[in-house]
């Protein structure tokens, strides 16, 4: 993989040498009504995020000319709670974008876990704490500015998910 980056919500200037983040900021769907510094996690803030998100991985994607990726390590948590979809995806399943939204839309909120990946040349990885690793073989300047625009950080950093 040529190019690898974190894709996150959270400013790397409040990180330390370690890579820890500092400030005390939400950091799941879970967190929606919980106050951060004495303002109130809403539902449409929380959207607000988890769609710039989605639309990360979808700018990334278009990028490298990538028009589906395949699942891998499937771990399902709320299958009472979800978009039919998610019942039936499989390990190896293959999603078309609208099928990615669903899913990444799932992920964020956990109630599934998996892998997202196109071949050995792009993948995306969700880690605890609203990380989103990106690996692909384009550099994707244009790409990483319009995420940047979109008050999202792109970190040049490996994802610890990489078997």
């Amino acid at each position: 993989m040529n190019y690898m980056w974190r894709v996150t919500k959270y400013n790397p200037v409040n990180r330390n040498e370690k890579g820890v983040y500092l400030l005390d900021e939400w950091t799941s769907f879970s967190d929606i009504g919980k106050l951060f510094y004495g303002n109130k996690l809403t539902i449409y803030e929380y959207e607000k995020y988890e769609k710039a998100y989605i639309d990360t991985i979808l700018e990334f994607m278009a990028c490298n000319e990538i028009e589906n990726l395949k699942v891998l390590e499937l771990e399902k948590y709320d299958e009472e709670n979800v978009d039919e979809i998610i019942n039936d995806i499989n390990d190896g399943m293959i999603l078309s974008k609208e099928q990615i939204k669903i899913v990444a839309h799932h992920i964020l909120r956990e109630k599934i876990w998996c892998k997202l990946v196109f071949d050995e040349i792009f993948y995306v990885h969700f880690g605890y704490e609203f990380n989103m690793y990106i690996g692909c073989e384009k550099k994707c300047k244009k790409t990483i500015r319009q995420v940047e625009d979109n008050n999202m950080f792109v970190e040049s950093i490996k994802s610890p998910y990489l078997d």
